[in-house]
């Protein structure tokens, strides 16, 4: 059988507080214009388990897979293009045990990596490949939580010569926190308009808390974040200037200081 599916996500995995996914395999998805690919944002207390996702080909979405709490995960033989936003490819969030073989990512830019993982144990990658149209700084960015070692994630037959500066960087979860500047924006921002989503809110637990970087623009964080996340501000002494904003996705800000940098727009 195969999948020809468009729009918002074209294919997800919601569970319900009390309720997950168990074996399933899903295999032969094509997906074309799609905020995502494949998403599945279940509750971290009540996880998938047991996903294998085979001969996938997912173009043009803003983010062709979106995995949370997903154990003994499987993506198998999986092409990626025509991205409509710069950024990872594929983000991988609190999945043990996740196994990942001969993955295409065709085009792509972002100055982080191509695969995003986070939060998740005794993973490994084989046979990751970048096209000549992609810029990520990394193949994988593996992000390594209390209690994690660089063992928890291994690598293999991806030689990823197009990556702008390594196959893989090892990072720990804090250390983005550290890097963030605390002064205010030097010039003004417009917050533009982005694509209006439909998609069903997860579980409080499951929307997870993304930190903003002062030192970064706005109206950028905004657009790459994902539905239903909370932008939490850096901290009391960074002011971010804007002209005006328009947010059209659900998302919760909290603790985010802006100033009104022209007063005769419409305010923020």
């Amino acid at each position: 059988m195969v999948l020809l599916l468009e729009v918002l996500w074209r294919l997800a995995m919601d569970g319900n507080g009390d309720q997950a996914n168990m074996n399933v395999t899903i295999s032969n998805v094509v997906v074309d214009n799609s905020t995502y690919g494949i998403l599945s944002q279940t509750s971290p207390a009540v996880a998938h388990d047991n996903i294998r996702i085979s001969r996938v080909s997912i173009k043009g979405a803003q983010r062709a897979m979106l995995l949370r709490h997903v154990r003994r995960l499987v993506i198998d033989n999986a092409r990626f293009s025509q991205p409509l936003r710069n950024g990872s490819a594929v983000a991988v969030v609190n999945c043990d045990g996740w196994r990942g073989r001969d993955i295409f990512v065709e085009e792509g830019v972002s100055t982080m990596a191509a695969i995003e993982v986070s939060e998740s144990s005794n993973a490994s990658l084989r046979s990751l490949t970048l096209g000549e149209n992609t810029s990520f700084n990394y193949g994988v960015l593996f992000m390594i939580e209390s209690g994690q070692t660089q063992a928890d994630f291994v690598l293999e037959e991806s030689p990823l010569t197009t990556a702008n500066i390594g196959r893989i960087e090892f990072r720990s979860s804090m250390s983005g926190l550290s890097r963030a500047k605390i002064e205010p924006t030097q010039f003004p921002q417009t917050i533009s308009r982005i694509l209006q989503t439909t998609a069903r809110m997860p579980s409080s637990q499951a929307a997870p808390v993304v930190r903003l970087n002062c030192g970064m623009d706005l109206s950028e964080q905004i657009n790459i974040a994902d539905p239903y996340v909370k932008l939490v501000g850096p901290s009391s002494g960074c002011h971010f200037l804007v002209n005006s904003a328009v947010i059209t996705k659900p998302l919760t800000l909290s603790g985010v200081n802006i100033l009104q940098a022209n007063q005769d727009v419409v305010p923020v």
